[in-house]
């Protein structure tokens, strides 16, 4: 089982990246690891932020219309990408790898298809698939499991399956 603030922790405790982008960043939560780091951050969500730091920048939008217009060291998609049909999730993950500076890194933290809430259609990749995807890159760090039983959002009493993947051009 794993707790997804612990795992990401744990991913990310060695990256010290310049510039980075968090698309569907919601409230922050990754954001804010890499404020705190010294990392100018972009987060791009389609609802409002309240993070009000100098080096942070919000961009209110979808990130299906979002243009990344410049490199970044360090791009997250983190429980975003299910949202999307995989088509779409798949076009955008070519767009974070295509504007990941050299030696960058992409962090995904991805419902799979074990997931409680699976949506045939929708991007739930399984970490094979992930790897795949990133096939021309070096895997840091993956893993794929379930979450302890948790409540949120008045939904039912349910479990996520998450694949991690912490990739380097």
């Amino acid at each position: 089982m794993i707790n997804t603030n612990d795992l990401t922790s744990d991913y990310i405790r060695d990256l010290n990246p310049k510039e980075v982008l968090d698309l569907g960043c919601g409230k922050g939560r990754i954001s804010l690891m890499f404020l705190k780091k010294g990392s100018n951050v972009v987060g791009v969500d389609k609802k409002t932020n309240e993070i009000c730091q100098k080096n942070f920048k919000f961009i209110n939008s979808d990130i299906l219309d979002f243009k990344i217009d410049k490199k970044y060291d360090l791009i997250i998609a983190s429980l975003v990408l299910h949202f999307l049909e995989k088509s779409d999730a798949i076009r955008i993950i070519r767009d974070i790898k295509e504007n990941t500076s050299e030696n960058g890194y992409n962090l995904l933290l991805c419902l799979s298809k074990k997931d409680d809430f699976y949506k045939k259609g929708n991007f739930y990749p399984d970490l094979d698939e992930v790897k795949k995807i990133y096939s021309d890159w070096k895997i840091v760090k993956s893993t794929q499991d379930f979450t302890p039983i948790e409540e949120h959002g008045g939904l039912k009493p349910h479990r996520h399956n998450i694949v991690f993947v912490l990739a380097k051009k």
